[in-house]
């Protein structure tokens, strides 16, 4: 285990506070004026142990809305918000694979992902789909940790159809933060479909 430590400036002094690394996403008070430190938001070069154990990724805490960052291996299980202290489901983020979500699971997987996420509409009936299909899947592997790809069948679904006007398949909305923030209708190519989904990444 590493004793290397963090340095941490006190937002109400500016004073300068050693924090273990193994502390950070805890309360912490400063040593010269007694004020809370966040260290949640603490950033600097991470001991050369932590950093062998692979990569770290961004996930939103649905209960108070801060992003974390957590390692690739604590990645599967459940997490603790660094500013709430609230768990954060991570299982599945890590497949590099697409869900299948129905209405009475689209609010655990969609809505209250800790990650953004592509929602894939389709149906079997649709050439379109099919043709879009292989697209999306590169996608989820290209995303995988950063972002959830989720597949809704529209005539298995209606109630998730009903809810975001969708009309015609394939379509795609864009979620962030549990609200759909864009979409795209038809068989685009996956540059169009990678493009749309930047600005949540």
């Amino acid at each position: 285990m590493s004793h290397e430590k963090l340095i941490v400036a006190c937002g109400q002094c500016g004073a300068k506070n050693r924090i273990p690394w193994e502390k950070i996403g805890e309360k912490a008070r400063c040593g010269k004026c007694g004020a809370d430190i966040d260290t949640a938001q603490a950033t600097s070069k991470r001991p050369r142990e932590e950093t062998t154990r692979g990569n770290t990724y961004l996930v939103r805490c649905i209960s108070c809305g801060a992003r974390n960052r957590v390692p690739e291996n604590k990645m599967g299980g459940t997490a603790i918000c660094g500013k709430c202290r609230e768990p954060i489901e991570t299982q599945g983020l890590l497949s590099g694979k697409s869900v299948m979500v129905e209405d009475k699971d689209f609010e655990a997987k969609v809505l209250k992902s800790p990650v953004p996420v592509l929602l894939f509409a389709f149906a079997d009936w649709c050439p379109s789909c099919r043709s879009v299909a292989p697209a999306v899947e590169e996608l989820a592997r290209d995303w995988k940790g950063k972002a959830r790809v989720a597949k809704a069948n529209v005539d298995r679904s209606p109630s998730i159809a009903n809810r975001f006007s969708i009309m015609s398949v394939p379509t795609m909305i864009f979620f962030d933060n549990g609200q759909a923030k864009d979409r795209l209708t038809g068989a685009v190519p996956k540059l169009q479909i990678a493009r749309k989904m930047a600005p949540f990444l």
